[in-house]
């Protein structure tokens, strides 16, 4: 699994091209974000549109990031879900944790704006 990273408007955002399932590829997801926090970025935006699926290994992924990065006054955001992710967030109530976008450019804004 690849994960793109780019700043964009000084915010660093994670685009997996695949989905968050446990087994791997959400574990490599996981290291990803702890490193991109590891080196300074506390403001993070998940785009999600290539991610199709996540279970228990990817929602574990998101949550240990939205942890770290919140004792240090940081956010994940996530963009772009489709409605089966979006289904997943929602029943485990996680849709009030963390803030859900349309689009990348949306997210930007409100973190440009908070």
């Amino acid at each position: 699994m690849e994960v793109r990273q780019e700043t964009r408007n000084g915010q660093m955002v994670l685009t997996p091209d695949d989905s968050l399932m446990a087994g791997g590829r959400a574990e490599q997801f996981e290291g990803v974000i702890q490193d991109v926090i590891g080196a300074g970025h506390l403001h993070l935006i998940v785009d999600l549109a290539s991610v199709a699926h996540v279970d228990s290994g990817g929602v574990r992924a998101l949550v240990r990031g939205h942890l770290t990065v919140h004792k240090k006054g940081g956010r994940v955001s996530l963009a772009r879900s489709c409605p089966n992710v979006q289904r997943v967030f929602s029943i485990l109530r996680l849709d009030t944790v963390f803030p859900m976008y349309e689009s990348v450019d949306a997210a930007l804004a409100d973190v440009a704006g908070a």
